[in-house]
């Protein structure tokens, strides 16, 4: 990944961090969060992250918690048919 994907996955479990901790659930690691985002969008997804990065809490909700429940680490996969809202999608480039 480059610097600026770096810096976006970064960004982005950080603020998944501050979601989960307004919920009520303060003990989710960023650093794992960070693996999680990373592993989707090099192995399984590409995503758009400056646009993931900049969701509505909606949106942004919605990825960050299908990617945690559906991303399978050591098949490389999303499962149940799980696709993120910002998924590269071939014309949304």
């Amino acid at each position: 990944m480059s610097l600026e994907e770096l810096r976006l996955v970064k960004q982005i479990a950080e603020r998944a961090a501050r979601l989960y901790t307004d919920l009520g659930m303060p003990d989710v690691n960023p650093v794992y969060i960070e693996a999680e985002i990373s592993a989707c969008h090099v192995h399984v997804c590409p995503l758009r992250l400056k646009e993931f990065a900049e969701a509505d809490d909606a949106n942004f909700s919605h990825d960050i918690g299908g990617i945690h429940r559906h991303l399978n680490m050591k098949k490389n996969m999303l499962e149940d048919c799980f696709l993120p809202r910002f998924a590269m999608i071939r014309g949304r480039e």
